[in-house]
């Protein structure tokens, strides 16, 4: 049965129902495609027939050589590669990568990189990394994090991992030498619902005696915040976005110096914006 055939039988068992609603063009031409415009008409008794006729021989003749190459773009489609896995942190070219699940990811996810950024073991992004206008983005378990007890004095007790947004939030305010904590406020990573809190150097000037300040190139006041290793630098803010996925809670921490500009800030936004986690159904 042809297309216009099918139409007019609809319409025929219209007329013998006498149905009082008049049925709308996307209700009976469906499976139209999404990225095709599609029209809503208010149908009159007089016009009903041609209106469907015309509509039809439209929508048939658009579908001539369209399957075809919504399949070519479908199949032609390019999987990420994986994001570079180096130990040191090399360039990579702007595009879509993947990172795969690890022990800092709970599930695989693709994400956007624009140009200029380095990528470092396969999961940590960053640009102008060690320089005053450095951005990173890294990510983290919620509950694989060990928060250590004094972030200036280091790891010399690693507290019980925290097991929802608010004992993170209450681990990091009971750390020993006052890194300062905001509250936790909503947002999103990568269009999912997510909770965000800021952090900050516990003063307008390097904390003395602190552990990693002995540490071969590292500046003095360095903070170890928690394992795995997020350390905040005297001059650096960071912000910790918590998104549930897989089951658990992904952590993405992003150390920004003070000195990064309104440019590199629009663009560790628009790299959280891009994660796509690879989960199936959820």
């Amino acid at each position: 049965m042809t297309l216009e055939d099918q139409l007019r039988a609809v319409l025929d068992e219209e007329a013998h129902l006498r149905a009082a609603a008049p049925p709308d063009l996307p209700g009976l031409i469906s499976g139209g495609r999404a990225r095709r415009r599609r029209r809503n008409a208010v149908w009159t008794a007089g016009g009903v027939l041609a209106a469907v006729i015309a509509a039809g021989g439209v929508y048939g003749v658009a579908q001539l050589g369209g399957d075809d190459d919504a399949a070519t773009q479908i199949t032609d489609r390019p999987t990420p590669e994986p994001l570079p896995a180096a130990a040191e942190p090399i360039p990579v070219e702007p595009g879509t990568y993947l990172v795969r699940a690890d022990g800092n990811v709970l599930a695989p996810y693709t994400i956007a990189v624009p140009a200029g950024w380095d990528a470092q073991h396969g999961t940590d992004l960053g640009k102008h990394q060690d320089q005053p206008g450095a951005v990173v983005i890294e990510p983290f378990v919620l509950d694989r994090i060990r928060l250590t007890d004094d972030t200036c004095r280091g790891a010399e007790a690693l507290g019980t991992p925290p097991t929802s947004t608010g004992s993170l939030v209450a681990g990091l305010r009971a750390q020993g030498s006052g890194l300062r904590v905001s509250d936790p406020v909503p947002d999103t990573v990568g269009g999912r619902e997510a909770t965000r809190i800021d952090l900050d150097y516990p003063g307008s000037t390097p904390l003395p005696g602190c552990r990693l300040s002995a540490t071969p190139g590292a500046e003095p006041g360095w903070l170890q915040v928690w394992s795995g290793y997020f350390v905040l630098h005297p001059a650096e803010t960071a912000s910790v976005y918590v998104v549930d996925v897989a089951g658990g809670a992904q952590v993405f921490a992003t150390p920004t110096r003070d000195g990064a500009s309104a440019g590199d800030r629009a663009e560790l936004r628009s790299i959280l914006d891009s994660i796509s986690f690879q989960t199936g159904a959820e």
